[in-house]
């Protein structure tokens, strides 16, 4: 038979041409062979002819917040499919080489930049290898088994060498010998020390290209940085090389190189490869026209012009054709934190997840600061030893996550892999692959939402909940668990059981129950776990045990903590859950405990019984003055308080004003004006402040501060004339109103 593509005589059997190297199509050479020119068949007019039908590739449709949608095309699917492993592994072994570069570098001294770029070349060939075999691999699997790892290498012999390391290389190499010239050394002119140990520059590119193939490479990390012995130089040249290496960015360098080299070109060489002999679609990109796309998308929103649904649209849209979606995924999570789950799974199905996550990071922790304006709150003990991450958004959570799994070199400890993330108010997805790490609520409205949590065993993969509240599928999942462990345990605690009773606990308190917490806590206090006892009674106070704030409060302040005050308001907090419960005489026993501590949150809460008659007569005079007592001793929650009470008064008093004459009238008005300025002066949401010199007519809406000008007016003259002067009871200086345009 002979080959269809350029005419060579085959043997029978052949799957390849060893001329050109075309594939054989099935079905030749098993019975009679090819005609070099085989005539033009002609199809049967009887029979239709129908056009075969394209098959859907996985990862060619995508959905973004259930409404926006992306559909690739087939070619760009495919391609997508092929990349993704060379991408994502490529990615990961960048950055790693970047990271053990520079650790290597805090310890050594570059004394030669020649020869240490020559080892810094052998490591990232050497990280390589396992991309270059899994090309390999690729092509046999559609049919190409004569492309080995050398030729690859070969093929991509331009590429490395224009890459920043091994320029910096040849520069180094030429710049030290000339100055070497230039201060007359000769006796370093003649060495082949310079030249990559004795083989030239280009010899030692090509040499650490055949240890890399021969797996002889593999220590070449370890020799990283060492110092040139057996040399002696010039102090003026030792400099000059100092100098040199000093401004080279040897782990930006490697990690461009393994970018570079292995995550595009060599699967650029792949896929030419397979589109060329194999039935593989090309995917052709308008990255340029997306990019222009998303840019004026973006100027348009930001100038009115567009709703932010457009925006949306075009981004999709941008997906559809561009070549790097890293930027337009950005944009996307910046516009649209609730997409982040959808646009990480889309970016996996190219292999991006690790670099957009690894994008979005640097972008909260260097950009916006997180890590240095996060709020933790005051309950956070500082009498205990726990490093977070401190996450804010749905977007930063995930890409933490993601580098969690597949850098955990640079970011989790090798004493201690498991990590403790600190989540501020948001709604957070967990994906199923979490693993080795403890999400810990540091605010009241933290959610969490999984897609089937009862799927995955999460105390295997050593993944723990705090203070956090479940949505979704997981609300009713949480709260079968917290009610099942918490009988298991206190089963096992009756029976004696310890040893059982405690992880039962501990599961029951992460599914939010405040006495499992606080019995864990009691456990392991009794088992020494000493510091694991404290933060278990840390979750039960947060969780609403008042007995377990109390405790705290009682310890910081025989230790003379400041902290003990966030204990003793918690204790104020959890006792209203005996006021829900309407024990009002408990609840109070236990406020006045903490009023003799000089908590002001307990006053706050007596007078909203007293306010509310609640255990007591209502008795507003009464409110007031424990919410002024709570307001002196720092409560925050006392001074809306005290306006919305001052408020209501003064309209009571407005009322009683209104319905009177006389002296018993005016002494109304006067209360009311009283009432009605303390309202204003702790800016009661429905007050306006106006100028005290210049008080405004009272209109519909208007609050305190128009309340204040009809009492003031009515005060000056009796019957609402705003005259000036001051009133006959001692009222404030009133003015006639200003004439206003409404």
């Amino acid at each position: 038979m002979f080959c269809m593509n350029c005419g060579t005589k085959l043997p029978d059997h052949a799957k390849f041409c060893f001329n050109c190297g075309a594939k054989v199509p099935d079905g030749l050479g098993d019975g009679e062979a090819a005609s070099a020119a085989p005539e033009e068949q002609v199809p049967d007019t009887k029979t239709p002819v129908t056009e075969p039908q394209e098959e859907s590739v996985p990862g060619s449709h995508f959905t973004i917040l259930g409404k926006y949608e992306v559909e690739l095309p087939h070619g760009t699917a495919v391609y997508n499919q092929l990349w993704a492993p060379f991408n994502r592994e490529g990615t990961r072994l960048a950055l790693l080489a970047r990271h053990e570069i520079r650790k290597h570098l805090k310890e050594h001294t570059v004394e030669n930049p020649v020869e240490f770029s020559a080892q810094v070349l052998a490591y990232c060939m050497s990280a390589c290898g396992p991309l270059v075999e899994q090309a390999v691999n690729l092509l046999i699997d559609h049919d190409i088994d004569y492309v080995t790892k050398k030729d690859l290498w070969d093929r991509l012999d331009d590429s490395v060498k224009s890459t920043d390391l091994v320029q910096a290389m040849l520069a180094d190499q030429a710049a030290i010998e000339d100055y070497e010239k230039d201060l007359a050394v000769e006796k370093m002119a003649d060495k082949a020390s310079w030249r990559g140990g004795g083989f030239g520059i280009m010899g030692a590119i090509t040499g650490t290209i055949k240890a890399s193939m021969m797996n002889t490479a593999q220590d070449a990390l370890s020799s990283l940085g060492r110092s040139i012995t057996g040399n002696s130089y010039s102090d003026r040249l030792e400099n000059f090389i100092r100098d040199r290496s000093a401004k080279r960015n040897y782990p930006a360098m490697a990690c461009d190189f393994i970018s570079t080299v292995c995550r595009f070109d060599l699967f650029t060489e792949v896929h030419r490869l397979l589109v060329a002999e194999c039935d593989l679609p090309e995917a052709s990109f308008a990255t340029d026209k997306a990019d222009s796309r998303r840019k004026n998308l973006l100027e348009r929103f930001a100038n009115g012009k567009i709703e932010e649904e457009a925006v949306l649209k075009g981004l999709c849209s941008c997906l559809e054709i561009t070549g790097n979606t890293l930027p337009v995924y950005k944009t996307l999570l910046e516009l649209e934190p609730s997409a982040t789950r959808d646009v990480f799974q889309m970016a996996e199905a190219e292999g991006e997840e690790l670099d957009l996550a690894r994008s979005v990071w640097q972008t909260y922790m260097k950009d916006k600061k997180v890590g240095t304006v996060f709020y933790f709150p005051d309950w956070v003990p500082n009498f205990l030893s726990r490093p977070f991450y401190p996450v804010t958004g749905p977007a930063m959570l995930l890409a933490l996550l993601i580098e969690l799994r597949d850098l955990p070199q640079m970011f989790r400890r090798e004493e201690s892999p498991h990590v403790d993330i600190a989540l501020s108010a948001g709604t957070y997805w967990i994906p199923a692959d979490a693993a080795d790490v403890s999400f810990w609520g540091m605010d009241s409205e933290v959610v969490l939402e999984f897609e089937a949590p009862e799927e995955t065993d999460w105390n295997a993969h050593d993944v723990h909940f705090h203070l956090v509240h479940f949505t979704g599928a997981a609300e009713a999942w949480s709260e079968d668990i917290r009610k099942k462990k918490l009988q298991e345990a206190q089963a096992a605690l009756e029976a004696g059981d310890k040893a059982q009773a405690l992880p039962a606990f501990q599961l029951a308190a992460e599914m939010g129950s405040a006495e499992a917490a606080w019995q864990a806590g009691i456990l392991q206090a009794r088992g020494g776990q000493q510091e694991e006892a404290q933060w278990s009674s840390v979750e039960a106070a947060v969780l609403g045990k008042k007995d377990a704030a109390w405790v705290l409060y009682q310890y910081l302040k025989k230790k003379q903590n400041e902290q003990c005050a966030a204990y003793r308001r918690l204790a104020a907090k959890d006792a209203q859950e005996l006021v829900a419960q309407g024990k009002f005489a408990e609840a109070l026993d236990w406020y006045e405990k903490l009023v003799a501590e000089g908590d002001g949150t307990a006053c706050f809460y007596i007078g909203q019984m007293a306010e509310q008659g609640q255990g007591m007569e209502e008795d507003k005079d009464k409110a007031m003055a424990w919410y002024e007592k709570a307001k002196s001793l720092d409560c925050e929650e006392a001074g809306p308080a005290i306006g919305a009470l001052a408020f209501a008064q003064g309209q009571q008093w407005e009322e009683r004003a209104s319905a009177e004459t006389g002296e018993q009238a005016m002494a109304d008005w006067q209360q009311a004006w009283q009432s009605y300025q303390q309202a204003l002066a702790e800016q009661h949401p429905g007050g306006r402040r106006e100028d005290p010199d210049n008080w405004a007519p009272a209109r519909q809406g208007d609050g305190s501060a128009g309340r204040i000008g009809q009492s003031a007016g009515l005060l000056s003259g009796g019957a609402g004339a705003g005259q000036s002067g001051r009133s006959a009871r001692g009222g404030p200086p009133v003015r006639r109103p200003a004439q206003r345009n409404v």
